[in-house]
């Protein structure tokens, strides 16, 4: 790349902390980029982990220290205890930075260590595995041969870790629940996102010892009910600044007995609620007796 990338980005980088504009404009860094990767070329939306990826490759190529390249072979593992893959390792990076010596590789690179299990045996065909581990200095998980206990071991550079993202799977919501005498409670739950309101519920009968039957769900809106849920509506409906409300009354309930919004009276919902959320007091439930 001749250093056009690196000289692309420093001036960029310029501009953006001594220029005397509030904005700038990076088209001539996108147009030098384009030029080596025209996939970037356009203005459709790209991938950021490919986009920083190529920028420090590309970096890392111009501002690489070593103008000639040697070669140079891998060291092979023979075997031994900690300090011989110790050293191992340190044999490795060191080959490695005699190819490639930059700023790029000073904070961003840094190697791993693989296991590889092979069978020496010509007359055998035996199935072999690589491992990624933590970096060289940590204890690696290796994988033995079976029939011939061959084992062999390298250590390659990284300058970035595929991770998934992880997905979060619980959701905490804040509900009211009225008994049918007595105080009324601010319950903070933390629930699986694909929870029922049966699950709920039932949650909520065990804390406070009360027949789950006996309880039905409603979402308020401005003291009145604004719709009514069902044992099989999920909790992951809720949106954040709902008002949801669990009622104890008298009977036992049904699913299919709860008001639905066709069947209403009045379509406004006149359904008046004489609770208001803000006397409620928050819940006091004996952490023992949770599930």
């Amino acid at each position: 790349m001749k250093g056009q990338v690196a000289d692309a980005f420093g001036d960029l980088i310029t501009k953006l902390h001594y220029g005397s504009s509030s904005s700038y404009s990076p088209s001539d860094f996108k147009r030098t980029l384009a030029r080596f990767a025209p996939s970037f070329s356009g203005y459709q939306q790209h991938d950021s982990q490919e986009f920083i990826t190529f920028l420090l490759d590309g970096l890392h190529e111009d501002l690489n220290r070593i103008k000639k390249k040697p070669y140079v072979e891998s060291p092979d593992w023979n075997g031994g205890g900690e300090a011989e893959l110790a050293h191992l390792a340190k044999v490795c990076w060191d080959n490695y930075k005699k190819r490639n010596d930059s700023v790029i590789v000073d904070l961003f690179q840094g190697q791993y260590k693989s296991c590889v299990a092979l069978c020496s045996r010509p007359a055998l065909v035996c199935g072999s595995a690589r491992v990624l581990t933590r970096p060289y200095f940590s204890p690696a998980r290796t994988l033995v041969c079976p029939k011939c206990s061959k084992v062999s071991i390298t250590f390659d550079p990284f300058m970035y870790l595929t991770l998934p993202v992880p997905v979060k799977k619980k959701m905490e919501v804040e509900v009211f629940y009225v008994p049918a005498t007595g105080k009324r409670f601010k319950v903070t739950l933390s629930v699986p996102k694909d929870a029922s309101f049966r699950a709920v519920k039932q949650l909520i009968g065990q804390w406070f010892e009360k027949d789950p039957v006996t309880i039905f769900a409603a979402e308020l809106w401005h003291g009145y009910f604004y719709k009514m849920f069902g044992d099989h509506d999920m909790v992951g409906e809720i949106a954040s600044g709902d008002v949801i409300v669990f009622y104890e009354v008298a009977t036992k309930l049904k699913t299919r007995h709860v008001v639905r919004t066709e069947d209403a009276p009045d379509a406004n919902f006149r359904f008046r609620s004489h609770t208001d959320p803000s006397s409620f007091k928050p819940c006091a439930v004996d952490p023992a007796r949770r599930p």
